[in-house]
């Protein structure tokens, strides 16, 4: 069967777009328990182990129900809540370019500042802690991990404060503690020690301990057979509590999104000419 000029000039078009764009090649992390403690106690844990993924969450250790909100498509079994580009979201870089998928989950905690009682506060001290299988991200500037924001629904923040296990530009993995600012767009790296891929899971956590200071620490661990290994606290710490008095704890995937290569779109270009040829000659 004879195809007509336009079908074929949409069909090459088509064909053009798809062998011209290069898929990130992104690798799954798997988080096994996420623990929140304030003031010396527990106020939340969640390992996974009921088959319902987030925005599902057990109840805050007072008996109070607990949810998370959710970005992309969460998956939940055998203990453990994948992360990965299924269903992800997708956001704009923060102190770079590009877009980037990731999935979240973040604990909703009390942000009102009139309440010094409820959620993550500057009178608290508190720490987040994430368990995660020890898989090494496959595309510069991939992680997961834990981190602190204080974002809302109706406003930016310049607290996000990160504890990751990264692959940088240079196309090193680390464990690194970063922060991003979404009013200044600035990604500023604050401590990072190089990563030991043999261990079966980290353990990630981000901490401040005591409420007369704003500084966060990170520090990290391996786990083997089950076994925690010593604690390595990095060096450099982190303020927080700029221009506000709550934060809230999340888990979190991050990968570049997938790019059009550049001779895409000269190719593209000249298919649409073509196809603006057919359509002329057709018009005379």
């Amino acid at each position: 069967m004879k195809m007509s000029p336009l079908l074929s000039g949409l069909i090459a078009a088509g064909l053009v777009m798809t062998l011209q764009y290069r898929e990130t090649a992104a690798a799954p992390a798997f988080i096994d328990d996420f623990s929140v403690v304030k003031n010396g106690a527990s106020l939340f844990n969640d390992s996974f182990n009921d088959g319902v993924p987030p925005p599902n969450a057990p109840n805050f250790a007072n008996g109070a129900p607990a949810s998370y909100f959710v970005s992309g498509t969460l998956n939940e079994a055998g203990g453990k809540v994948k992360l990965d580009t299924v269903g992800a979201a997708t956001t704009p870089g923060i102190g770079g370019p590009g877009f980037f998928l990731f999935e979240q989950a973040l604990l909703l905690t009390n942000t009102d500042q009139s309440n010094l009682m409820a959620g993550l506060k500057n009178d608290d001290t508190f720490s987040i802690r994430g368990v995660f299988d020890l898989t090494v991200p496959a595309a510069n500037r991939e992680y997961y991990g834990v981190g602190l924001l204080d974002s809302t629904a109706i406003a930016l923040g310049n607290d996000f404060l990160e504890l990751a296990v990264r692959r940088a530009t240079d196309g090193v993995v680390r464990v690194q503690f970063f922060r991003l600012d979404q009013i200044a767009n600035t990604f500023t790296n604050i401590a990072a020690a190089l990563l030991e891929p043999s261990h079966d899971q980290i353990s990630l956590t981000l901490a401040r301990t005591n409420a007369a200071s704003d500084e966060i620490t990170a520090s990290f661990s391996y786990i083997d057979g089950g076994v925690a290994g010593p604690t390595t606290t990095l060096l450099n710490t982190a303020d927080i509590f700029n221009g506000e008095n709550f934060t809230r704890a999340r888990f979190l995937f991050v990968t570049p999104a997938p790019v059009v290569e550049p001779g895409t779109l000269i190719f593209l270009g000249s298919g649409l000419a073509g196809l603006a040829g057919v359509a002329w000659g057709r018009y005379r």
